[in-house]
């Protein structure tokens, strides 16, 4: 009897165990989840050369050099590479002079005498940058009063002359790149007693017979950094 007994307890716990599992499996699969596998990680871009509208964060200018060289590689020139840092500088921290308006249009490189256009008042701009010493930059604003144009050809200037064009004057450290107060020389204030040529440069230069020219007594203003 013990053993029939012990055979039938068997029996029913057997068909209870898989009555139990067979119930659960539903459960089992609808709460399972499929593991994705994670997707693997995107490339990281190449670093894109800096644009123009990428500015340093400080206002030195030989960040801004950083900037062209980076943008314009095959540029070895200096005075190419200090010429685009002013026209940067310009427009990007600077206003129209004669109605502070930042709507402003840049000529093509190749452009003579012109560089910025604003399109409000129609006033064309040509800027110059140039690397001085603080001493001989304080000294040419109160004393001498004579601005030297920084490679501005003396027969262009003389030309542009009634062509309302004003002019941008830059001014920057040669030892920290620390940039002065901009100055600000309208056309209407300019004629040719203004306009003093420079010596030509000589035969061993790229441009033999060049004459330069400087600004003289030209009642300058204050150009503000924005």
């Amino acid at each position: 009897m013990f053993y029939g007994f012990a055979t039938r307890n068997l029996h029913r716990q057997y068909i209870n165990y898989h009555v139990n599992y067979k119930e659960l499996l539903p459960k089992i699969d609808s709460e399972y989840t499929k593991v994705e596998p994670k997707p693997k990680p995107k490339p990281k871009p190449k670093q894109e050369t800096l644009k123009d509208d990428i500015l340093p964060t400080s206002l030195n200018m030989f960040d801004y050099f950083e900037s062209i060289k980076i943008r314009e590689p095959t540029w070895k020139s200096r005075a190419r590479i200090s010429g685009e840092a002013g026209e940067l500088l310009f427009y990007k921290k600077m206003a129209c002079p004669n109605c502070n308006s930042r709507n402003l249009h840049k000529y093509g490189n190749n452009t003579p005498s012109k560089d910025f256009k604003c399109l409000e008042c129609n006033q064309d701009y040509q800027i110059k940058n140039r690397g001085v010493y603080k001493k001989d930059y304080e000294k040419m604003i109160s004393k001498n009063k004579i601005i030297k144009t920084g490679g501005g050809s003396y027969k262009k200037s003389i030309s542009s002359i009634g062509k309302n064009i004003d002019y941008i004057f830059i001014f920057y450290d040669k030892r920290s790149g620390m940039i002065f107060n901009p100055l600000y020389a309208p056309s209407s204030l300019i004629s040719e007693q203004n306009i003093k040529a420079e010596n030509p440069l000589s035969t061993k230069t790229r441009q033999p017979g060049y004459e330069m020219c400087s600004l003289i007594n030209v009642p300058f203003k204050n150009v503000i950094i924005l």
